[in-house]
């Protein structure tokens, strides 16, 4: 039979807040059995459960404490944190849901597992406060914020589920596939081998604070969504940067990628009016796709610097209106597209291009184009030359011009 389970005090010494869940509020301990229903109340004090919990249910209200002490614990039904200070240290708990709601917090002091396979509801903060203190949460199930401060949301996310919440820190999806039903943001990204990030038309932004901030070793899917990089910071990244969409914002500041890169659409942007966003290629073979360089509003200009690096390029025109560069270097770059150099500040030095059509730039230094159709409006150091030349090789002679 069901029964009703509520926290009694054990010791008479009541400075020593310690209590146990007794039978319909009987002063006789008890263990909880599937059926159950685990009540916190305002008076509960600090209840502590240190038993391997069967499948019961816990409703969690009033402004006490709750600690799930190295836990594994099944239960039916959701797990609700109202008004309830919670602290779990590695813990495991399988529940229908799990819900942060008004005034009530979660703590970690160890990394904790969540179990809510869908179709249940997941995690959700709603209301009340989340901080993972250093430790990760293992997440099966959907993770959604509806409201709520994150003071730090250190996610593993397994198994197929939904997304949406803005204010992660170090966010990985470990397995399956993850579709985005909302905007979601956090400091870091990562998506392992044979794991999804399906965008859809959401986006997800990254605010790193520092290095090494995205690794895509999976897949990243999309129908009009993005994947975001706000930082008014220059950063580096030596992890894997393959995704079919990566939009650029930074405040006057510089992104170097050295890991490796394959971008269909990639645009470099000012983050507010008359700042610049510039992307480094700081390693060989890197694939940036369709290159946009900022925005047509305020300003916000997009710089390109591909150093002497051998890259590919499908594309490669401006937006915003005049202060746009791209710096060649001595790169060789392969091109499928259109170069187009309106209102892009250009500089070579005897950087090579294979390929596509190149049009109205004017450069500062030559530039070798092999098989390129000249699209006219070009300067004079826009060298068109015969023959073959080896892809991803400089000719010495032409690229000390």
């Amino acid at each position: 039979m069901a029964r009703t389970l509520y926290p009694a005090q054990v010791a008479q010494n009541y400075s020593e807040a310690k209590w146990s869940l007794a039978d319909d509020n009987a002063q006789n301990q008890t263990k909880p059995v599937a059926g159950d229903t685990i009540i916190c109340t305002v008076n509960s004090g600090k209840v502590t459960c240190d038993e391997t919990w069967a499948a019961v249910s816990l409703s969690a209200t009033g402004a006490c404490e709750w600690d799930f002490a190295s836990e594994t614990g099944e239960l039916s039904g959701a797990v609700t944190l109202d008004d309830i200070t919670t602290t779990a240290a590695a813990a495991s708990i399988t529940a229908a849901a799990f819900d942060i709601g008004t005034d009530g917090k979660l703590t970690l002091s160890d990394d904790m597992a969540i179990i809510s396979p869908q179709p249940a509801t997941g995690f959700e903060l709603d209301g009340g406060e989340i901080d993972t203190n250093g430790n990760t949460i293992a997440l099966t199930g959907d993770l959604v914020k509806s409201s709520g401060t994150d003071t730090e949301c250190n996610v593993h996310h397994i198994g197929d589920a939904n997304l949406s919440f803005s204010g992660l820190d170090a966010y990985q999806i470990t397995s399956g596939t993850i579709t985005a039903t909302g905007d979601s943001a956090g400091a870091s990204l990562v998506v392992d081998s044979s794991c999804t990030l399906a965008l859809g038309s959401r986006s997800f932004v990254i605010a790193p604070p520092a290095n090494d901030f995205i690794d895509i070793q999976g897949e990243v899917t999309r129908s009009t969504g993005e994947i975001v990089v706000q930082v008014a910071a220059s950063r580096s990244n030596a992890g894997r940067l393959v995704v079919p969409k990566f939009d650029l914002w930074m405040s006057d500041d510089m992104f170097t990628q050295t890991g490796e890169t394959d971008i269909g659409l990639l645009l470099i942007r000012g983050w507010v009016a008359g700042q610049f966003a510039q992307y480094v290629v700081g390693s060989a073979g890197q694939s940036l796709g369709e290159v946009t360089l900022g925005v047509a509003v305020d300003d916000k200009h997009g710089k390109l610097d591909t150093g002497d690096y051998p890259v590919s390029i499908a594309s490669l025109t401006d937006a915003a209106a005049g202060s746009s560069e791209a710096a060649l270097g001595a790169s060789s770059i392969e091109l499928s597209g259109t170069f187009d150099g309106s209102d892009i500040v250009v500089t070579s030095i005897g950087a090579n291009v294979h390929g596509g059509t190149i049009q109205d730039v004017t450069s500062a230094g030559v530039i070798h184009c092999w098989g390129v159709t000249d699209g006219t409006g070009n300067n004079q150091y826009v060298a068109h030359q015969s023959g073959v030349q080896p892809r991803g090789l400089l000719m010495g002679v032409l690229g000390s011009l």
